[in-house]
């Protein structure tokens, strides 16, 4: 197999890389500043990374259970024909993706990124100090940055179809919200 051009620029390999790059952010929050919100937000970005191949299991097992290979609006379970080299780095020579596409793992973290990190800017007292026209760009360009990561996954790297990163993105959101309240509720 041929890896395609597009592939090998270093800007989609950062976005391809995502997985692993995300998590620096908050471990260098907690090694900067030692507190229980930064490794909180660490943890549970972790959980997220970990709890994505179980969801991919659990896909796997339903679509097998209906015995179908689509289900209406989400699509196909399993990566679409051809895909290859889907982890988080290429190698080389190309390998067949032999994992489950559903759902993106990609999507998935890239939208619990950033949404628990606009949730987490929202929610500071100190958001007042900044001006409205920052904050609204950094949201914009959190927002784009899941979006860009996702678009990469169907029409870059053929890695997901677009059923596949709707549902990871998804997943990602509520995972956000979710962690964000309970990290209001514990730290």
């Amino acid at each position: 197999m041929i890896i395609a051009p597009e592939r090998l620029s270093m800007f989609w390999s950062f976005i391809r890389s995502s997985p692993f790059t995300n998590m620096f952010y908050p471990l260098v929050l907690f090694i900067h500043k030692p507190k229980r919100a930064h490794l909180y937000f660490l943890l549970t970005y972790v959980i997220v990374f970990i709890t994505n191949g179980l969801e991919k299991e659990i896909s796997k097992y339903i679509y097998n259970l209906f015995g179908v290979d689509s289900f209406p609006v989400i699509g196909k379970g399993e990566r679409p024909e051809g895909a290859s080299n889907c982890g988080t780095y290429l190698v080389f020579p190309d390998k067949p993706a032999l994992s489950y596409g559903m759902p993106s793992g990609h999507s998935e973290l890239g939208w619990f990124f950033s949404t628990y990190i606009i949730l987490d800017i929202l929610s500071k007292k100190s958001v007042r100090k900044y001006n409205s026209i920052v904050l609204l760009i950094s949201m914009i360009t959190l927002i784009a940055y899941a979006f860009v990561n996702s678009y990469a996954r169907v029409a870059i790297e053929k890695c997901h179809t677009s059923g596949q990163v709707l549902v990871g993105g998804f997943l990602g959101v509520v995972k956000g919200l979710f962690f964000h309240i309970l990290g209001r509720v514990v730290i």
